[in-house]
């Protein structure tokens, strides 16, 4: 497997402070690579450094001339576009073929669920709603080289949410490397290898326990119109005899499709969370 992107010895000082030191990380092509940290650990500082966006103060960066799309943790679009001004406007900028990206802004706006408000003003958005734009805007044009993800699901409802954990599965089935900044990774693909930025320290950790979790859905069929039974990958089929929420256990592998599959079905997703109990408890739903 080739290497999308290497980085020696990097070191970021801003002022007097030092944000990380002597990091060293290799992304292979088609691999999504973590870093995981706290609030103010410096993660965000180091993606940018990574994506070129900030000089870093000592070391390199090394990457072979290859595309790449930015998801910045605060997206500050133009407030007076609408959605589909912004990303044709982007789309110019980028130099794309203009049907493409028309082809490609209707697809993802109905994909994210923004039909609504693809008129609305960027300025009058809702913050999850702006964030939906911003995933647009990285997806415009399919990632092909590299991928970086700061915050990603900041304000994103669960099928939004889901919409994105495709898009980035798909990206890197096209060999294309992420570089993903979460806190929270529940909603976001599985991780090829996960590094936590401490104390401007960067380390590789064994994550394989949480990646071995359960997650349990709750959801509910809001309406007479959405379909009474569901067959959800992972958990089997569930029917719904009144409009009351119920519940899944089941392995986190089976969380983008099961949501899909709701979603699909015209039912409401209320919850997704991890569930730090895993073992030989038997997955399904419960009332």
């Amino acid at each position: 497997m080739s290497t999308a992107l290497r980085a020696i010895g990097l070191g970021k000082r801003i002022g007097r402070a030092t944000v990380f030191r002597d990091v060293d990380l290799e992304v292979p092509s088609g691999a999504l690579v973590r870093i995981a940290g706290g609030n103010g650990s410096g993660k965000s500082t180091l993606i940018r450094v990574l994506a070129g966006v900030s000089v870093p103060t000592h070391g390199r960066v090394l990457t072979d001339p290859v595309p790449r799309a930015i998801l910045p943790e605060r997206f500050v679009g133009p407030e007076r576009f609408t959605p589909v001004e912004y990303l044709t406007h982007m789309g110019r900028i980028r130099g794309l073929d203009p049907t493409a990206t028309r082809q490609s802004t209707t697809e993802l706006v109905a994909a994210l669920g923004l039909d609504a408000h693809a008129q609305t003003r960027i300025g009058a958005l809702s913050k999850g709603n702006a964030q939906k734009v911003a995933v647009a805007q990285a997806f415009l044009e399919p990632p092909t080289g590299l991928l970086f993800l700061d915050e990603p699901n900041t304000g994103l409802d669960d099928a939004a949410a889901a919409t994105l954990n495709r898009l980035v599965q798909d990206a890197q089935r096209r060999g294309c490397a992420v570089v993903l900044c979460e806190h929270e990774h529940s909603r976001t693909a599985r991780p090829d290898v996960t590094y936590r930025l401490h104390g401007g320290t960067l380390r590789a950790v064994d994550d394989t326990a949480d990646q071995t979790t359960t997650a349990v859905i709750t959801a509910r069929r809001p309406t007479a119109s959405a379909d009474r039974r569901v067959d959800v990958p992972g958990c089997g089929p569930v029917e719904a005899d009144g409009y009351d929420p119920v519940s899944a256990r089941l392995g986190r592998e089976h969380v983008d499709d099961a949501l899909r599959a709701l979603l699909a079905s015209g039912w409401s997703v209320l919850e997704v969370r991890v569930d730090p109990e895993r073992g030989e408890e038997a997955t399904g739903w419960a009332r």
